[in-house]
This record gives C-alpha cells, structure tokens and sequence, in this order.
C-alpha cells in the first residue's frame, strides 16, 4: 500500500517562508498552515479554513486567523482581534454553516477554547481558531450534565465582538449550538472550574453521539491498520487523511456553489481554494 501524502510538508513550508516551522511563534502549526495553502479550503481576507486533523466525523474544521499577533500582540482567542475583524469573522462562520449543513446534511456546532495569555496545558494551541463539527446533534445538555464539574455555564446572548470582553475574565470556551425549531442559535460561555478539566473534553463529548460511534467503528473496520485511534478517547482518531482530503474537495466544491447563489464575490487560488471577497 502507498504511504500516504503528509498532511503538511514542513520542508515545504520551510523552503517557501525562508525559516524553520520551530522558529514560527510557538512552533505553531497553523501558521505553517497557512504558508503551505494547499489544505485550504476556503478563506477571506484576515480567516482561512483547512481539515481538522484529527477529524471525529467528515466535515470537521478550523477556521483559523491569518494573523498570530496584531500590532505587536500575540494573539491567543477570538477575543484578542481588532474591532473591524468581528463582522467579517462571524460572516464567516455562518457561510461554512451553510457549506457544512448542505454538504453533509447535518447543522453544525462550532466552539472556540479562548486563551487569556499563554496556557501550557497540554494540547493547547496559541492561535485563535475556532473547530466547526458538521455533526448534527446539539450538546449543549451533555456539557451541561457530564461538563458540570469542569464548566460553569451561562447563555451568551451579545455581539461575538463581546469576547472582548469575555476574555479579560480569563480563558473561555465558546459554544454555538443548533438551530432550535424557531431557527434561533444559542450561544454560550463556559468558564473553567478546574485545571484537572481532561483535554479534549468537547471533542469527547461529541465522541459520544451516537451516529459519531457509527461513523468511526466502520471507518476503522475499513481502513484497518492505517487507523491509529486517538489516546485520549477511543472514538476519536488522530491520523484519519482520506477524511482530511475528502473534507477539502468536497468543502472547496460546496463553497463554490454557495458564494455563486448568495452572489458573494470569490475567486479561485492556485490551489483551488475558494478565496471570498467580505470587502463591500
């Protein structure tokens, strides 16, 4: 069997930025994928958006910002962006809502783990992004049951500009759930009790779902020995590259489709991701 194509071709990323990915703040990742743009799936002028690499379900991602400092801070959450960046970060959000929804036919959750400066926990990414699940189910009342020991919880009904806000408290977690039958997403904040909170506990949570279970024990029954299950939770799979690819054609395809009928301003890079003009 072929070995399979790196996710991310460091020595790329490395011969195209001039310095090594160690170098980069904090050895951060998604800054190097950024400057490799070949899993990008679409972006706007400050946000890109690629495959979460250790996707639980097809139709997993990050949306990420281009940016890792502004005006000489570092920025660390959602929180830390410039005014002007908000509107074009939540008009994000909602045309990969859409992408995600028509593509997969399921809604889509999306949370966000603010950091208020650096956190060396385990896991812990320093560049603000928030995670998008096409997973249709909402969590919010196993977060609320399983999570109370670690989270306290509170409707978050503002402007996404307030994490602002928010995050002056100290680190966060940002949720926004499923649409209720009245069309309505709900928002929510939760606060940290504990620093024994697990890692990955969200991801554990939507492990959970019942078609999520589904999804992976025949995922992993297919693809045998090139699957290497996630050590934190069993459903969760740390090296799955044909969801990966699979998310980028598939997702590059859609958001074509949807900035055509929503008349969105767009054209194609020469990796074939989908760059939107948000600039009106």
């Amino acid at each position: 069997m072929a070995k399979p194509k790196p996710m991310l071709d460091l020595d790329l990323i490395e011969k195209k930025s001039g310095f090594r990915v160690v170098d980069m703040p904090f050895g951060c990742r998604l800054c190097g994928e950024l400057l490799y743009a070949q899993n990008i799936i679409a972006e706007t002028p400050n946000f890109f958006m690629v495959p979460d690499v250790r996707s639980i379900v097809p139709g997993h991602v990050q949306i990420i910002s281009k940016e890792h400092e502004h005006d000489g801070r570092f920025m660390f959450s959602a929180g830390h962006f410039p005014n002007e960046w908000f509107n074009e970060y939540e008009a994000f959000i909602d045309f990969m809502t859409t992408c995600l929804g028509e593509e997969y036919n399921r809604e889509a959750i999306w949370f966000e783990h603010g950091e208020k400066d650096v956190n060396p926990a385990p896991g812990s990414i320093f560049h603000p992004h928030i995670i998008g699940v096409a997973l249709g189910s909402d969590i919010i009342e196993t977060i609320k049951n399983e999570g109370a020991e670690y989270f306290s919880l509170e409707e978050f009904g503002g402007e996404i500009s307030e994490l602002k806000q928010v995050v002056q408290g100290g680190p966060y977690y940002f949720y926004q759930g499923l649409p209720d039958e009245k069309g309505k997403t709900k928002r929510y904040i939760m606060r940290v009790k504990t620093e024994s909170t697990p890692s990955q506990l969200i991801i554990k949570f939507m492990s959970q779902v019942p078609e999520v279970k589904r999804e992976n024990l025949e995922w992993i029954l297919a693809n045998g020995a090139d699957v290497k299950p996630g050590e934190e939770y069993r459903f969760q799979v740390f090296r799955p590259a044909d969801r990966f690819y699979s998310s980028i054609d598939r997702l590059r395809q859609r958001a074509e489709l949807v900035a055509k009928y929503k008349n969105i301003e767009f054209n194609i890079t020469e990796y074939n991701s989908v760059r939107l003009n948000t600039n009106e």
